[in-house]
């Protein structure tokens, strides 16, 4: 893909060829800032970086429930009571996590999380 095909070029640009297609771009910082903003390509972004951390956590949940699995087989016993104790520290870390997160997505829920925070 090439980018300076026109006869009148009024900035450097560059191709830029990604997930979502091929995009001529601007080499500055602010104008390639302003394409992005023009051609809303922020909110599509975003779910493709989004999309990648889901199949991250499918993959490491993956491997973990797996590594589950044959611990439950070797170890019975043993695992009853790990599973007990990791889940109860699991509760208390997102507890913390639900109060001490600032992230304006969940700002709708306030009154929604402290509840929660308290329950678990």
């Amino acid at each position: 893909m090439r980018c300076n095909d026109s006869l009148v070029m009024i900035y450097n640009s560059n191709a830029e060829v990604n997930r979502l297609g091929g995009f001529c771009v601007a080499s500055d910082n602010n104008l390639y800032n302003k394409a992005v903003e023009s051609y809303r390509l922020e909110e599509k972004i975003n779910f493709i970086k989004a999309l990648d951390i889901v199949k991250w956590a499918l993959a490491i949940a993956l491997v973990l429930g797996i590594l589950y699995v044959v611990a439950v087989q070797f170890f019975p016993k043993t695992m009853s009571w790990l599973i007990l104790i990791l889940a109860a520290i699991s509760c208390l870390l997102m507890a913390i996590v639900l109060f001490i997160d600032q992230s304006p997505s969940l700002s709708h829920y306030q009154g929604w999380i402290k509840f929660a925070g308290v329950l678990l």
